[in-house]
């Protein structure tokens, strides 16, 4: 079986590392960048199965990363975690192809990590 691999765009570096070997512990490759210019930069040069996204992000915010993905034709599916929880917020990240929102206070990172193991492995 090759590696499925996660793109994880989150500006919050520890967020991010735990994320990272959470996933690398159930068996899913994953990098991570800080901010969404690094993750569209890197997801021009990669292929990745999934993204992790964060919506509060430094120059250009998440549902922009996600706009530029639509615009490009990119079809990596996303997952967001943000603490934006109205659902204006939600119903937007999902118009723009969210495949599933989870708001970061309520959701602990395992249930984030079982999604997208289940998502890439069945």
């Amino acid at each position: 079986m090759d590696n499925k691999k996660v793109l994880i765009v989150e500006d919050e570096e520890s967020v991010a590392r735990v994320l990272k070997d959470k996933l690398k512990n159930n068996g899913v490759e994953a990098e991570y960048v800080l901010n969404a210019k690094d993750g569209l930069e890197k997801i021009l040069k990669e292929n990745f199965d999934l993204i992790i996204l964060d919506l509060i992000l430094p120059e250009m915010d998440g549902f922009q990363f996600m706009e530029e993905l639509r615009k490009r034709n990119i079809l990596v599916p996303v997952v967001v975690t943000s603490n934006l929880s109205s659902e204006e917020e939600i119903s937007k990240a999902k118009n723009l192809g969210a495949k599933e929102y989870f708001v970061k206070v309520e959701t602990p990172i395992d249930k984030v990590v079982d999604y997208v193991k289940n998502a890439l492995l069945g």
